[in-house]
């Protein structure tokens, strides 16, 4: 390892208090000691400023940068700006770094890695495990990630790391998804990959995670994605040798997740004629993501007809059968409805859709619209396993 690599890891804060004891406390922890710490104090009213400070006074790792109000990746940009390094560590305010982290982010610093990423493990408000570790997906590799990372994103900031070369800007507005902006961007200029499998920070869940609001995520992707046209991303992705089917199912649910129809409709329906029915994972996508965006279509039948299609080939996602279930109570066929939404539950109990749909019908609840119909398959791509 190399022990005189220098880390700069940045951290905003916004009235982050209540958590950001155990987060000063796991950097103490390390066992790689070469290292600074930036807080961005970004216009907190609470009593953030004063903890920091705290350990500033005693421990010169340690730095606190003050901003007014502007947002996280206008915080994570005022940090790098104050870095002493372009080995950039990112974690959140309210996470816990596991005391290997940062030796461990080194080792492949060191090999030449120049974006990393490592496992996490979900803990609660209070810090306690909830026995899920979430790992990258066995199926991704740096042939196939930026394709990938144009589906979704599989990069959490918190548990991210990257070499900056300073080859581009962050958008000033991606809000909640800024880990996105600048992984895809890093992707885009073929960063150098590495993984690590092992599990670097704690990440806690609760109300108030920028990640938690659906909806606004939707809006961030929106705004991330602004900065590109899609034509000119569909020839750029050709151009580095992927075929006519993997960009064209990519940029569809890419599109598709933004509720961005024209854009989404002919790259879905180009994915469609070219699909490959012999890799049963880009079939179950191409066939299910056409089936939501028929459902967004308001054409019924064919988004019916090509989940069942789905299951009749033996694929069992719980999205699928939430969704068949939705289609069946717009049929009006409620009692096979609920044996579907059943099914899901089953697959997964911490599937918050069927449990609303389940609800609604044990309401007698007829109106299809008030049914939730999932757009995306369920993260069955990530690994959760208890924490033995």
């Amino acid at each position: 390892m190399n022990r005189q690599l220098f880390l700069s890891i940045i951290t905003p804060v916004y009235n982050g208090e209540k958590f950001l004891r155990e987060n000063i406390q796991s950097w103490l922890k390390q066992t790689y000691q070469n290292f600074e710490v930036i807080y961005v104090d970004d216009g907190s009213s609470d009593h953030s400023k004063e903890l920091i400070e705290k350990i500033v006074k005693v421990d010169q790792r340690f730095k606190l940068v003050c901003q007014n109000h502007a947002g996280i990746p206008q915080a994570i940009r005022r940090g790098i700006q104050e870095a002493c390094s372009n080995y950039i560590v990112l974690m959140d305010q309210d996470d816990i770094a596991t005391p290997w982290r940062l030796e461990k982010t080194v080792e492949v610093f060191a090999d030449g890695a120049e974006l990393v990423m490592g496992d996490y493990e979900i803990i609660d408000e209070y810090s306690k495990s909830t026995g899920r570790i979430i790992s990258f997906p066995s199926f991704i590799n740096s042939d196939n990630l930026l394709l990938e990372q144009l589906k979704r994103t599989y990069f959490l900031g918190s548990a991210m790391a990257f070499k900056y070369k300073r080859d581009f800007e962050f958008h000033v507005n991606s809000g909640g998804v800024t880990d996105y902006d600048i992984s895809l961007k890093m992707l885009l200029r073929d960063y150098q990959f590495s993984y690590i499998p092992e599990t670097l920070i704690q990440y806690r869940v609760h109300n108030q995670n920028t990640s938690a609001n659906y909806s606004k995520q939707k809006q961030d992707v929106k705004v991330i994605f602004s900065q590109y046209e899609h034509q000119e991303l569909f020839q750029y992705l050709l151009k580095k040798g992927f075929n006519q089917f993997e960009v064209s199912l990519s940029l569809g649910i890419c599109y598709l997740f933004q509720h961005n129809i024209a854009v989404a409709s002919p790259y879905m329906q180009k994915a469609m004629l070219l699909i490959d029915q012999s890799n049963r994972r880009t079939y179950q996508e191409c066939m299910f993501y056409n089936s939501v965006l028929y459902f967004l279509l308001d054409a019924y039948d064919k988004s019916f007809e090509l989940l069942h299609d789905l299951v009749k080939k033996g694929y069992n996602n719980p999205s699928i059968f939430n969704n068949i279930g939705v289609m069946l109570v717009y049929f009006d066929q409620i009692a096979k409805a609920k044996e579907w939404f059943n099914q899901a539950r089953d697959l997964n109990k911490q599937y918050s859709d069927v449990a609303h749909n389940l609800e609604l019908l044990n309401n007698n609840c007829t109106d299809y619209r008030d049914y939730k119909f999932t757009t995306r398959l369920l993260r069955e791509v990530l690994t959760h396993t208890n924490i033995k």
